[in-house]
């Protein structure tokens, strides 16, 4: 494990973002059970964010993990040459230099893992990103040809969810449709118009009339009906409620003025009108 603290002036108050890099363990990655106890033994000796790593202890952070081992891996030779703690500092300190006048005093907890999980690679450009609790945030990397651009653009999208008032794990399916609408935008807006395929599933029309079908369940929290909606473990489309959701944000934002500060903390059962 290694540690690196940034910080970034903004006015009179610093943003400091602590990273607790991993990538130094991907040359055991292939060996899950060896990997995962080298994670929790660095967790233990190094961490000092909230809880078990954003974890309420040692066995959900392991859930966890292991949730990245569930399917065959595509590669067992990950490549240690094309990343390195130094260069995703870098990144950090760019994609906070663009947005530290929504962070002034904060502090985020920033954890980078190595991943080599299918779907990571194939399906979300080497780069998938958590926020875990409150200001903790994990970052999975495999290091595909652009994923310097998504690194920045998956950790922009979990810091607006740092800063949405109303972003939680209790969420109902419309409101976890327009906070990751509204996340999605904000990285957008403010890292130079980086298209994540999730935002893509969807045309307009498409997203007008699922959105209409699903109306009926909007209000439901259940964990099924949230993976049917967003990861397409049912009867709808892979990513339909971020598509949904984006689109949702996106003719909101074309009639209101916009205030980002305050377009964060919005109700969003409001810009659903529900």
């Amino acid at each position: 494990m290694e540690i690196d603290v940034i910080k970034v002036k903004s006015n009179s108050k610093e943003v400091i973002v602590r990273i607790s890099s991993f990538l130094d363990r991907a040359t055991i990655l292939e060996n899950k059970e060896a990997y995962i106890k080298k994670i929790i033994e660095d967790i233990k000796k190094y961490s000092d964010s909230k809880g078990f790593a954003g974890f309420k202890n040692e066995k959900e952070f392991r859930t966890y993990l292991n949730f990245f081992y569930r399917e065959e891996i595509i590669n067992k030779n990950y490549p240690l040459n094309k990343i390195s703690l130094e260069k995703c500092t870098k990144l950090v300190i760019e994609t906070v230099k663009k947005i530290h006048e929504f962070l002034e005093g904060k502090e985020i907890h920033l954890y980078i893992f190595p991943t080599i999980f299918k779907f990571t690679i194939e399906k979300m450009n080497g780069i998938s990103g958590r926020l875990i609790w409150e200001n903790i945030i994990y970052i999975n990397i495999f290091p595909k040809k652009n994923w310097e651009k998504f690194f920045k653009s998956s950790l922009a999208h979990e810091i607006a969810h740092v800063l949405q008032k109303n972003y939680s794990y209790n969420m109902n399916i419309g409101e976890a449709l327009v906070l990751e609408g509204m996340a999605e935008h904000f990285q957008e807006n403010f890292l130079g118009k980086v298209k994540n395929p999730w935002t893509k599933v969807l045309s307009k029309k498409e997203a007008i009339r699922l959105f209409k079908k699903i109306k009926p369940i909007l209000k439901k929290r259940d964990l099924n009906s949230y993976n049917e909606v967003f990861y397409g473990t049912g009867k709808y489309p892979l990513w339909a409620g971020y598509s949904m959701g984006y689109h949702a944000v996106e003719e909101y934002l074309k009639k209101h003025k916009t205030n980002w500060k305050q377009f964060l903390k919005e109700d969003p059962n409001k810009i659903l009108n529900i």
